[in-house]
């Protein structure tokens, strides 16, 4: 047992477990146990049991889980995303390499594609004149033919 003097004690807070009495003008503090914590839910001062944080900790994995996939879709699809910007960099990035490298052999493929173009059509040309010439040959063979058959 402790004796506080009664002007002192005005001035000191006692806490939930001090209990001030009043005894011939002098205050006495006694010190107590709390009562049984487990019964009481709400104390969050009171121990814990193996219940308490099986519990507790079924609850956080439930919800790591959910945060966690949450947070790996969102980084998924950042990923994806990312992956996509890098892609389309990469493509237009090799267009235009291949636009310099194969330019040029484009511009001489068409120069050959034009002398091609120009040898087709000289070769329909020359066919036809062939086809015209091998018909003037066939009908002149008849008209001598002719002519000896009736000169002879």
């Amino acid at each position: 047992m402790k004796l506080i003097d009664p002007a002192a004690a005005a001035l000191i807070p006692s806490p939930p477990l001090i209990y001030a009495l009043t005894v011939s003008g002098r205050y006495v503090q006694l010190r107590c146990k709390p009562p049984c914590m487990e019964n009481d839910p709400n104390n969050t001062n009171a121990p814990s049991t193996k219940a308490d944080l099986a519990e507790a900790v079924a609850a956080t994995k439930g919800e790591f889980k959910e945060l966690f996939n949450t947070q790996k879709e969102e980084m998924e699809r950042l990923l994806a995303d990312q992956a996509n910007v890098i892609l389309e960099a990469v493509d237009e990035r090799m267009d235009k390499k291949l636009n310099e490298k194969f330019d040029p052999v484009m511009t001489k493929l068409d120069g050959i594609m034009k002398g091609v173009e120009a040898l087709q059509q000289e070769n329909t040309v020359g066919a036809e004149q062939l086809r015209r010439h091998t018909d003037q040959l066939e009908k002149h063979e008849a008209r001598i033919a002719k002519l000896e058959t009736a000169s002879a």
